[in-house]
């Protein structure tokens, strides 16, 4: 169970809301990825993310179950060579057997196991 780190407060115009905090906002994004986000908008949005706690990431990655959001979620990371992602400990995340196709007619990524759109495959 993800604790109050994951959240955030936000006071606006005097009502208090509160929201996913950068690490877990991102994660639920993926999540929604091919399905009701696609593959690009969700890039976009990753491409920005720089400063997320690696210590976050880590823990909530070895605790979520979906194997394709985590999947998406170090694939980007390493893609936009994300300086967070080298203060990861990989084999704390069980990114379970089997390909996922994230997209139709894309390239496969064999370091993740996912199918993806040509021009997010590195030679």
């Amino acid at each position: 169970m993800l604790d109050d780190r994951y959240r955030v407060t936000l006071d606006i115009k005097g009502k208090k809301l509160i929201g996913s905090a950068p690490e877990l906002a991102a994660y639920e994004l993926l999540s929604a990825v091919p399905g009701t986000l696609s593959f690009n908008h969700a890039a976009e949005l990753f491409q920005g993310l720089v400063n997320l706690n690696p210590r976050k990431v880590e823990y909530l990655l070895s605790v979520s179950q979906s194997v394709q959001a985590k999947r998406l979620y170090l694939f980007f990371a390493s893609f936009y060579e994300h300086g967070w992602l080298k203060r990861i400990d990989s084999q704390k995340i069980d990114l379970g057997a089997g390909k996922r196709q994230i997209v139709e007619n894309g390239k496969f990524n064999a370091q993740y196991q996912i199918t993806v759109p040509e021009r997010f495959q590195k030679e």
